[in-house]
């Protein structure tokens, strides 16, 4: 569990990076951009994640599922290369679609000046698409420090194609011309990647073990498109329905902080080989302590990261994105209830033991919820309506996921949720949280930067030392942060 921690960690903190520096190119862009303009990237941004994201129809996935079934490096690296030529040519359909379909999408999104960039976001799906199978390959391969310097690398690199002439006063062609060449760039390193991986020269498709992906690969690409579909709902209907400077300030506050939005996904990628593995084997009790221990440490982050932002949402808003976006606040506070439950991934184990189908229909409960609620509670409450639709579902589709793994591994509800210690990080994140509500009541002069250092050294102090007072950190845990506040792990894992 300890190796498992520290490669968590390690692989977090390459997504982590690339998560933080998407957050600063948004507070950049809002500061130099109009929000016409911001609105409309945000729009050319939602499409391709949606596209790139679903059109992959779980292949990227299957890899985490097959590489640790198989031993020969031949087959690993075919396993690998056929997902990519068949993501390739993927990518070259959305492409061809997307652009052949562009009036209508600029007319489905209430914005013209979509047809002016529709050639440049069509030629993304092109090379972007591709590059999905690179993550899960290099974790399955057990190459998790190369993964997370390659994720480090190119997000830092693409933080600079674009920051640089935003920073030059170019306009938005010109930013998204630059982005595409970081897209090419990465597709020609992912192409050198895969061809230099022990096994030989691979076969263009070996149709026998491409049957077998395609069988575990269709339930869960299926469930990945209606989970993308889900999540992004809300900013879809607001993107109907509003104009793209109302899509600006929504999509300011309908986002996760950068350690929420990666964590879930992170530990998912890295923990389902493992399970898978020890499913294979049937070790049930390693599988249950890995879950156990993964959602405990990833508790003790982010229950006291919910108190902390809920109080200081107006203060967080602000600084991230300047006053212009104020209404985004309540937006905000609504997403931050979805805090406490991403402790886990619920679909993780049903994923490694192969269970894809429940996966599906879980995320087709959410959906449906998504956006008939959606809709409903728009009319109803306006421009929050869909956010709060998006928290509900989610509520719906995890609880649902979370039952169907009890039955599947035979075990309570309680071991998967093991409420009794997860209680002891929430309780002392809400007893810090009076230290800091004077801070926050009292209006103090003093910069927004200021206030929000000031609080969070004094809230998360405060929240550690209680910790340690009821002695809630295991040894394992004063261990880990030994490890890593010293930098031992480091020379260990080299």
């Amino acid at each position: 569990m300890k190796r498992f921690s520290d490669k968590a960690l390690i692989y977090m903190g390459s997504n982590f990076i690339a998560s933080f520096l998407q957050l600063v190119m948004g507070m950049l862009m809002v500061r130099h951009l109009t929000k016409f303009d911001y609105g409309t990237f945000r729009q050319i941004m939602l499409f391709s994640v949606l596209i790139s994201s679903t059109i992959a129809i779980g292949l990227p996935q299957s890899l985490s599922y097959f590489i640790p079934r198989v031993s020969a490096d031949k087959e690993k690296k075919q396993l690998a290369f056929q997902v990519f030529i068949l993501l390739t040519l993927l990518g070259l359909v959305a492409a061809a679609v997307s652009y052949l379909f562009r009036f209508w999408i600029s007319e489905q999104f209430n914005n013209p000046e979509l047809l002016h960039y529709s050639w440049i976001f069509s030629l993304f799906f092109l090379f972007l698409i591709p590059s999905k199978c690179t993550q899960p390959t290099l974790v399955s391969l057990g190459r998790t420090k190369f993964a997370s310097l390659l994720n480090a690398g190119t997000s830092i690199f693409n933080f600079f194609f674009v920051i640089i002439p935003l920073l030059l006063g170019k306009d938005l062609r010109i930013i998204l011309i630059f982005m595409l060449s970081v897209y090419i760039l990465k597709f020609l390193l992912v192409t050198s990647i895969l061809l230099t991986l022990k096994g030989g020269w691979p076969k263009l498709l070996d149709f026998p073990s491409l049957k077998s992906q395609f069988v575990y690969s269709f339930p869960l690409g299926g469930s990945i498109m209606v989970g993308v579909v889900r999540k992004y709902i809300d900013q879809f209907i607001i993107a109907f329905f509003y104009t793209p400077v109302n899509f600006a300030v929504y999509s300011r506050g309908a986002f996760e902080l950068p350690f929420v939005a990666l964590l879930p996904y992170t530990l998912s990628t890295l923990m389902i080989p493992k399970i898978a593995e020890y499913h294979k084997e049937g070790k049930r009790s390693s599988i249950l302590h890995l879950w156990q221990e993964s959602m405990w440490k990833v508790s003790l982050v982010f229950f006291p990261l919910f108190v902390y932002a809920f109080i200081f949402a107006d203060e967080i808003i602000t600084l991230l994105f300047t006053s212009n976006y104020s209404e985004s606040v309540l937006i905000f506070r609504i997403y931050l209830v979805l805090l406490p439950v991403r402790i886990a991934s619920y679909r993780t184990i049903l994923q490694a033991i192969g269970k894809t189908r429940i996966i599906f229909k879980a995320v087709n409960i959410s959906l449906f919820l998504s956006v008939s609620l959606g809709i409903v509670l728009e009319r109803i409450f306006g421009f929050s309506g869909p956010a709060v639709a998006i928290v509900i579902s989610e509520l719906a589709g995890c609880g649902y996921m979370l039952w169907q793994t009890k039955i599947h591994m035979k075990l309570s509800f309680w071991d998967l949720l093991p409420y009794q210690r997860l209680i002891r990080p929430l309780s002392c994140s809400l007893i810090a949280c009076v230290l800091i509500l004077p801070l926050d009541l009292l209006n103090l002069e003093v910069s927004t930067f200021i206030l929000l250092t000031m609080s969070a050294l004094l809230y998360f102090g405060s929240y550690g030392l209680i910790m340690r007072a009821f002695n809630f950190f295991t040894e394992s845990d004063l261990d880990f942060i030994y490890r890593w506040a010293t930098l031992r792990v480091l020379r260990e894992n080299k």
